[in-house]
């Protein structure tokens, strides 16, 4: 029978030459699966063992975006010494609030003792300069009230500090809706109603 198949292969070289080919192809499909088969626990392994190559293949999160440093911390850490000597000579010569305004900026970040023990004094001076002005504004003002007479709607106290000032004497009497007052002058009376100037006479 090989003898037979030998002299028909020798005999017919075309079908000789299909069969030599798709014997080789077959044997090429097959080589390569059994290598594959052979060859991937290996892969597996290999990946396995080095995490890391695998992690390379997934692309890197991009940094986080560092804030800026607020450069006011730098001014009032390492630069201190010349806004302490900035604001020491603003007390020195007597401007206060720009000793205070020239420390204030740097309260929060302020831990040297002496800026600490500076910016207090200045903080008092600074208090007290403020007191003193709204204190002469009040006192501005009421002279100014003294000048003026009264308006219907004024309150009490805005009667005592217009020109009308004091009066001689006050009747006063209580109703069920309020209370009502008589002002007497010398030279007129002011009438109020639970507090608030209602009428004038003169």
């Amino acid at each position: 029978m090989i003898y037979s198949i030998g002299r028909f292969l020798g005999a017919n070289k075309v079908a000789s030459a299909a069969i030599v080919a798709a014997t080789i192809w077959i044997v090429g499909v097959y080589g390569a699966i059994i290598i594959a088969a052979t060859n991937g626990p290996k892969i597996t392994a290999a990946k396995q063992a080095n995490p890391s190559a695998a992690k390379a293949l997934v692309p890197p999160k991009p940094a986080p975006s560092v804030s800026k440093v607020d450069p006011l911390i730098a001014i009032c850490t390492t630069g201190i010494n010349d806004i302490v000597a900035k604001a020491n000579g603003f007390m020195r010569t007597g401007e206060i609030e720009q000793a205070y305004g020239t420390l204030s900026d740097c309260r929060q970040y302020m831990v040297d003792a002496k800026a600490l023990a500076l910016f207090k004094k200045a903080t008092i001076e600074s208090t007290k300069l403020t007191e003193k002005r709204n204190e002469k504004a009040a006192r501005a003002l009421k002279a100014e009230k003294k000048k003026t007479g009264v308006a219907i709607g004024m309150s009490r106290q805005d009667a005592l500090d217009s020109s009308w000032g004091r009066p001689r004497s006050i009747n006063r009497s209580t109703f069920s809706f309020g209370v009502h007052e008589q002002w007497v002058y010398d030279g007129g009376y002011l009438y109020f109603e639970n507090g608030v100037l209602t009428s004038i006479q003169n």
